[in-house]
């Protein structure tokens, strides 16, 4: 059995310096620290978010959520971003559901899907995780105002 592990090239941006990185550090995780630590891992849960198709401002918005969430609930900022981020990017709902969100899936997509002119069948993977995140964001906003 081969083990690959890949460093990290000189080259190559740390999650904390790519743009959702620090967009989400300016907003809710003011302090920068070391790879792997655990400042660090919101901006790489950040990254994540944006590869699967996030915006920036959506990114921002979780952040948030997961800001008031935690302050709410007096869990760690961390766990909660990183509940409500996963969640959203894989459609698991029982993620966001142990913070106090309670997002379903097809109703979102199907709110969607209208929005677009669309039948629910003829929306991409994509579409459908754009629903559910957007309606993540105002179930989140709407429990923690």
């Amino acid at each position: 059995m081969q083990v690959c592990s890949r460093r990290r090239r000189a080259s190559e941006p740390r999650a904390e310096e790519t743009v959702a990185g620090r967009a989400l550090a300016a907003l809710v995780f003011p302090r920068s620290g070391r790879h792997g630590s655990p400042q660090h891992r919101p901006a790489t849960q950040a990254n994540l978010a944006l590869s699967a198709g996030f915006n920036v401002d959506q990114i921002g918005e979780l952040g948030e959520v997961a800001n008031k969430a935690s302050k709410a609930l007096g869990r760690n900022l961390t766990d909660a971003f990183q509940r409500i981020t996963r969640g959203a990017i894989k459609l698991e709902p029982e993620l966001l559901d142990e913070i106090g969100i309670f997002t379903r899936i097809e109703p979102a997509v199907e709110a969607y899907a209208r929005q677009l002119g669309k039948a629910v069948s003829q929306l991409t993977q994509f579409e459908r995780r754009q629903a559910f995140v957007n309606q993540v964001i105002k179930d989140g906003q709407s429990a923690f105002q």
